[in-house]
């Protein structure tokens, strides 16, 4: 049986979800992990701790989106997956849009189950694969936290992104592969980062304005 230790994570670093929020996420976790059994959406080892792992390492990008996405704001999520981090921050942040892209018809229809049973009146879903199938709406934020090929998607996401969006990197130190003259690196530190609970290290990737 998972603890309750994620919800203290979560408070000790400033993040505080309502009665409401936490129910949902529980809900969502009982969903990943009834369907995992038949269909893989994170690994068997993890299902345990997705909780402590999965979740607090998804709302660790609260604060940072919240500076990057102005309400009612758009957050494009690229190979959603299981839904990390996408739904947990959708549950967290019912007041910006999210758009979530996955290209697996098993993980679709699990995405969908979730959106039904969470009411997630907020979230879209598109069946699709990344740069082929983009949203209409543009988006303020770009998400892809365990996608394949992590460099070429890096390439495709800085062809596509538009002005006064941030992508949040989360697979590695981007400097060295990103136009200096173009783009602008923010390497993101703060209290997640020194105590851990984000896994791996943040980095927000803009155009320069004066380009």
């Amino acid at each position: 049986m998972p603890s309750n230790d994620w919800i203290k994570t979560l408070e000790q670093h400033g993040c505080s979800l309502n009665a409401q929020q936490v129910e949902q996420v529980v809900q969502y976790c009982f969903l990943l992990r009834t369907w995992s059994e038949f269909t893989a959406l994170v690994s068997s080892g993890n299902l345990e701790h997705l909780e402590d792992l999965h979740v607090v390492d998804s709302l660790s990008l609260v604060g940072p989106l919240t500076k990057w996405v102005p309400e009612g704001g758009y957050i494009f999520d690229i190979g959603s997956g299981g839904g990390f981090p996408a739904i947990p921050l959708a549950i967290a942040m019912p007041d910006r849009q999210f758009v979530l892209m996955e290209r697996s018809g098993k993980k679709v229809s699990f995405l969908r189950k979730v959106m039904g049973a969470l009411q997630l009146k907020h979230v879209k879903l598109i069946h699709g694969t990344f740069p082929h199938d983009l949203p209409e709406a543009v988006p303020h934020a770009i998400t892809a936290r365990a996608v394949e090929r992590s460099d070429e998607i890096l390439e495709e996401i800085l062809d596509i992104m538009p002005e006064n969006c941030v992508f949040c990197c989360q697979s590695g130190d981007p400097q060295g592969k990103v136009d200096g003259d173009m783009f602008h690196v923010e390497h993101w530190e703060d209290a997640w980062t020194t105590s851990g609970a984000r896994r791996g290290s943040l980095y927000g990737i803009r155009q320069k304005e004066d380009v």
